[in-house]
């Protein structure tokens, strides 16, 4: 197996908050997008930020059109890093299979990737 700079990145981000249940940083968060992106593959999609909300009703969307996927900062803020995450990974899965909303293509990848495959975020989630 080749050990590649995303590999070290995710590392350190996970050494990072596994010592204690942290919440992410705004710039790890990215970071961490970032790696996934390249982790999967999923080429020629930039992130950016969704305008900060103190009650938000996404976590993170992707705009096909302008190639961008984006996280809320407040739903960064609040929540563990496992779940900032599976969020990412929902929107990747959006990335490879842009036509398909949540079917059974965007499923099955979003599994393969890590995440559990269901549309909304579950009562783990903290908003506020």
């Amino acid at each position: 197996m080749w050990i590649t700079s995303v590999h070290i990145i995710l590392c350190v981000l996970i050494f990072r908050y596994s010592s204690n249940k942290k919440y992410m940083k705004l710039e790890d968060a990215k970071l961490m997008c970032e790696s996934l992106m390249k982790h999967h593959g999923v080429y020629g999609y930039k992130f950016t930020w969704l305008k900060r909300m103190k009650k938000f009703n996404r976590a993170g969307q992707i705009n096909y059109s302008t190639k961008e996927i984006s996280l809320q900062p407040t739903f960064v803020e609040l929540n563990y890093p496992a779940v900032v995450k599976w969020t990412i990974l929902h929107e990747l899965a959006h990335a490879m299979w842009p036509k398909n909303g949540h079917g059974s293509l965007w499923r099955k990848s979003a599994q393969i990737m890590g995440d559990d495959g269901k549309r909304c975020y579950g009562k783990y989630v903290k908003k506020n």
